[in-house]
């Protein structure tokens, strides 16, 4: 019994971990409390969304591997895009939907991000 009371404590504190999730997107992306959007949301293609994030990249990419895993999203892969790991997309899949994420690095405690989801299309 008190395993189970410490399970659901934790679940709780898991739970109630500040994200912020974009508006109009139900809450499919989790997002970084400190993610400053600043655009997308374009129709027929493109990402949904982009932005900044005051971090280095390499804590960005733990806050978002983080917040999709408690959100359900499987991570499927990375793949790097630039030279030293400064530029890389991620694949994660919730049900019928991928999300695709890149990030960046913009300077040494800046990185940027760009998301989309799309119908998830298995072989």
């Amino acid at each position: 019994m008190r395993g189970r009371t410490l399970y659901m404590a934790m679940l709780m504190l898991v739970a109630a971990l500040p994200c912020s999730t974009p508006a109009g997107q139900g809450g499919v992306l989790p997002l970084p409390v400190s993610a400053r959007p600043q655009g997308g949301g374009q129709k027929g293609g493109g990402w949904q969304e982009q932005g900044m994030l005051p971090v280095t990249f390499v804590h960005a990419e733990g806050q978002f591997k983080s917040l999709m895993a408690q959100r359900g999203w499987r991570f499927l892969h990375s793949v790097p895009i630039a030279p030293g790991n400064t530029r890389t997309v991620y694949a994660w899949r919730r049900g019928k939907q991928e999300m695709t994420l890149m990030l960046w690095r913009i300077d040494i405690e800046k990185t940027g991000y760009s998301w989309g989801v799309s119908s998830a299309k298995r072989k």
